[in-house]
């Protein structure tokens, strides 16, 4: 069961965390992108992942913070993107919270991004697989709350 208001908190927490970076790193936060409610590897489109991309793009930002890569990237085909954007002509930096800054300008430090972005991605697909066993188990077996419900 999830509470309604549960995934808004976590976002908050990261904002925090990605302001408080920012801070340290003597950034000052332009606008703050997020898709709240979207779960990691959905394949939904990410409105204001888009809207990064748009902004690094026309030069409106020159860095990102963010929480991990794992929680910017959702997808391979994004990481590239992402990618291309932040060496298109110019070094846009990304720091994280919680591990270390990317370094997209090397090729080594791309091999790295990338690298992560595979980690993440097989420990999305993991954790889905064992949650659907676990689903198909507890219904086999008769329980009840074997599917998420919200909770207003």
């Amino acid at each position: 069961m999830r509470h309604g208001r549960l995934p808004r908190l976590g976002v908050e927490r990261q904002e925090v965390g990605c302001r408080e970076l920012a801070a340290r790193l003597g950034w000052r936060v332009a606008e703050v992108f997020a898709d709240n409610a979207l779960s990691a590897y959905s394949g939904r489109r990410r409105p204001r992942y888009r809207a990064i991309l748009a902004a690094i793009r026309a030069g409106r930002i020159d860095a990102v913070p963010a929480w991990h890569t794992d929680r910017l990237h959702r997808s391979p085909v994004e990481l590239e993107e992402y990618i291309a954007v932040c060496t298109e002509g110019r070094d846009v930096p990304t720091h994280t919270v919680q591990a270390e800054p990317l370094d997209l300008s090397s090729p080594s430090g791309r091999m790295v991004a990338r690298q992560l972005g595979a980690v993440a991605r097989y420990e999305s697909e993991h954790r889905s697989e064992r949650v659907r066993r676990a689903f198909l188990q507890g219904a086999q077996q008769g329980r009840q709350g074997t599917t998420r419900v919200a909770v207003s």
